[in-house]
C-alpha cells in the first residue's frame, strides 16, 4: 500500500508542519529525510516518521535509496522540502518511476543552466556579464560590467550574498564571500564557489505561486514581495494579492517558464520584477514551494493547499482529487506577513493579527546581512483592506 509521502530537507519547523498536515489531508503518512546535523525542532517529528542523512545533494542518491529502502515500495509521492533538496528529488523520483521533471535538474538551482533554460521562450531577463570563481577572473569582465548590477551565488538560496553593486570597488569582496562559502549547513549540498554578475532590474517584486499538472497551470497566485533596504534583498515580508492586483502580462509569463522549463507536475515559485514601464523581467525559477510561509498566506488568501496539490500531483495518481486542494475558504483582504527582527511592533489600526511567532529559530552566520532569514526573530501573519498600509506596516512604518 502507498501510503507514504516523503520529504527531504524541510529545513523549519513550520515547513514540517505545512507537509506533514498536508499528508494527513489526502490520507497519507507524512515521512521526512533531514541533514543528520540539522533536524527541525518539532512535536510532530517522532523516531518512526524521520531519517537522517549524510547530506541532501544529489551525488547521495545512491545512499539515499539504500537509507529508504525499507519504505520504497510505501512511498506515494517524493517532494523537496526547500531550495537545495530539489535535484536529489527529482533524482530519487525518477529511480522511484513517480513524475518528475525530466532533462537537467540543475536548470532549478543554477542560475546559468537556468537563463539558458529560460531563452528559450519569449522571456525578459536580466542581462548577464559573466560567472567567475575568482578574484583574479573580475579583470577580463570589467569592459563589460555596467552599474549598478547583482551579484549573487550561482547556486544559492534564501537571498544568501545577493547584493547590489554601485561601483568597482564594492565587487571583490562580494565575490570572495560567494567563493568562500562552500557548503550549506542545514543540507550538507555543497556549493560551486561561483559568482553571477547580472544587470540590475529596478522595480517592484513579485513571485507567482504556480500549481502544474500535465505540463498545463492550473492555478497560480501572486504574491507582493517586500524587501529589505539596499544594497542586500532580504524578504522581510509578503502581502498574498487579489486578482485585481495582479501585474498586467503575469499569467502569460506563468505559462512561458511552464514551457521553456519544461514543468510536467509540481509546484513552481516564479520570481520577477515589474519597471516603471510595467515590464516583466524574470528574475528565478524553483521547483518546490515557496519558503517564508507563502504557502500559508496562499491558503488563508485563496483557500489553496500547495502542499496538498504537490503531493498528489507527484504522486503519478491520474485522478487528481481538486476538491481536496482546496478548504473552501477565502478572503477579499489582502493577506500578509510580517519578519521580526527583535523588535515589538505597534499594530496599527488597520491591521488584523491573524497569527504570530516570536521565537523562530535558525542558524546564524556572522556573514549574513542584518535582516537576512537568519536573524529573524519571529513573525506575524495579519489581515488588511488596504495595500499601502500593508507595505507601511511590514517596512516598521506603523
Amino acid at each position: 500500500m502507498k501510503n507514504k509521502v516523503l520529504v527531504i530537507g524541510a529545513i523549519s519547523s513550520y515547513s514540517v508542519k505545512q507537509f506533514y498536515d498536508a499528508a494527513k489531508k489526502i490520507g497519507k503518512e507524512p515521512f521526512f529525510l533531514f541533514h543528520k546535523d540539522h533536524i527541525p525542532s518539532s512535536i510532530l517529528l517522532t523516531s518512526d516518521n524521520y531519517i537522517k542523512a549524510d547530506g541532501l545533494g544529489v551525488d547521495m542518491i545512491d545512499k539515499t535509496m539504500h537509507l529508504i529502502s525499507a519504505i520504497t515500495e510505501h512511498i506515494f509521492s517524493v517532494v523537496p522540502g526547500g531550495e537545495l533538496a530539489v535535484p536529489l528529488a527529482e533524482s530519487l523520483c525518477e529511480q522511484l518511476d513517480l513524475p518528475f521533471n525530466p532533462g537537467d535538474s540543475n536548470r532549478f538551482r543554477n542560475k546559468v543552466t537556468m537563463r539558458r533554460w529560460l531563452s528559450q521562450g519569449k522571456i525578459s531577463q536580466p542581462t548577464q556579464y559573466g560567472v567567475i570563481d575568482s578574484s583574479e577572473q573580475l579583470t577580463a569582465l570589467l569592459p563589460n560590467l555596467s552599474y549598478p548590477l547583482i551579484v549573487k551565488p550561482v547556486d544559492g538560496a534564501a537571498s544568501f550574498f545577493v547584493k547590489k553593486i554601485n561601483c568597482l570597488d564594492e565587487l571583490p569582496d562580494s565575490i570572495n564571500k560567494i567563493i568562500a562559502h562552500k557548503m550549506s549547513k542545514a543540507t550538507g549540498v555543497r556549493f560551486q564557489g561561483q559568482a553571477i554578475l547580472e544587470e540590475f532590474i529596478d522595480g517592484t517584486e513579485y513571485s507567482a505561486e504556480v500549481m502544474v499538472y500535465s505540463g498545463q497551470c492550473e492555478r497560480f497566485f501572486i504574491t507582493r514581495k517586500v524587501l529589505s533596504d539596499e544594497p542586500y534583498f532580504d524578504e522581510i515580508g509578503h502581502i498574498s494579492l487579489s486578482a485585481c492586483d495582479y501585474p498586467a502580462g503575469c499569467e502569460d509569463l506563468v505559462k512561458e517558464v511552464i514551457t521553456a522549463m519544461d514543468v510536467v507536475n509540481g509546484v513552481l515559485h516564479i520570481e520577477f520584477r515589474q519597471t516603471r514601464d510595467n515590464k516583466l523581467y524574470l528574475i528565478e525559477v524553483a521547483s518546490r514551494i515557496a519558503g517564508d510561509l507563502i504557502s500559508n498566506l496562499v491558503r488563508i488568501k485563496h483557500g489553496y493547499s500547495l502542499e496538498a496539490f504537490y503531493l498528489q500531483a507527484r504522486s503519478g495518481q491520474n485522478n487528481l482529487d481538486k476538491y481536496i486542494l482546496t478548504d473552501n475558504t477565502s478572503s477579499s483582504n489582502l493577506i500578509g506577513i510580517r519578519f521580526l527582527f527583535g523588535e515589538e511592533p505597534t499594530i496599527p489600526a488597520t491591521i488584523t493579527v491573524i497569527e504570530s511567532d516570536l521565537a523562530q529559530r535558525y542558524i546564524s552566520t556572522p556573514e549574513s546581512s542584518v535582516k537576512n532569514v537568519v536573524n529573524r526573530s519571529g513573525y506575524i501573519i495579519f489581515e488588511s483592506t488596504d495595500l499601502n498600509q500593508s507595505l507601511n506596516f511590514i517596512q516598521g512604518k506603523e
